[in-house]
């Protein structure tokens, strides 16, 4: 089978699906089988990765998952990003409270219990649709004389597109500001130069040990 090259990605489930087609170039062509659920992905007419749900295959096929685990980052890595973006951005030109930073963290998790009252949650998916569907409106504003606009000054930059499509679909969200809490959580440990990784890790063995509930009522 074709897919069985290594060079084609094959992709288990949407989200890693979508997160794959949003970065590649824009003219592309997905096939659909509506049997099996299956896309083809092709690229200037080469077959490029293969979408495949999981009611779909065997459970050995697990290729995407396996790249995702490869790519993901540490949590002591987000930690020195984030600290550096902050620096970067200006939030540390000064000494900051340890008291203050802690309560913009308090903050943050209020924000998530309001999302949550409020039942806004982040549809990644319709996200990933949508931002997708922007970009590939844009190339064809650029390219195709059929979509030009009355002015170019009409077309949405990427930076637009990034912008507009977040605020819509994610932000403030219940998922966007449980991000937000652990940013500041992180970077306030970039800042401590805490190895936040070891201490996780040492606190779940400890835990480990403790009775049900930790003894707790809840």
């Amino acid at each position: 089978m074709a897919e069985d090259r290594e060079d084609i990605k094959v992709f288990t489930d949407r989200l890693s699906y979508w997160r794959f087609i949003q970065d590649v170039e824009y003219d592309i062509l997905v096939t659909s089988n509506k049997e099996t659920k299956n896309k083809e992905i092709y690229n200037k007419n080469e077959l490029i990765a293969v979408f495949r749900p999981h009611d779909s295959i065997d459970a050995e096929i697990r290729i995407n998952d396996l790249n995702e685990i490869k790519n993901m980052k540490t949590l002591n890595k987000l930690r020195d990003e984030i600290h550096e973006y902050a620096i970067n951005k200006g939030f540390w030109n000064k000494e900051r409270e340890t008291g203050t930073l802690l309560m913009l963290i308090v903050s943050e998790i209020s924000e998530t219990l309001e999302a949550d009252r409020s039942e806004k949650y982040c549809d990644l998916m319709r996200y990933y649709e949508k931002r997708q569907d922007e970009f590939i409106f844009k190339h064809k504003q650029e390219t195709d004389p059929m979509f030009y606009p009355r002015s170019t000054e009409l077309i949405l930059t990427d930076d637009e597109i990034e912008k507009q499509t977040f605020e819509h679909y994610v932000k403030d969200t219940f998922e966007d500001e449980l991000a937000d809490a652990v940013i500041r959580i992180l970077d306030l440990c970039g800042a401590k130069g805490i190895d936040i990784e070891k201490h996780i890790e040492l606190k779940m063995k400890y835990n480990a040990t403790r009775e049900r509930m930790h003894g707790k009522k809840y």
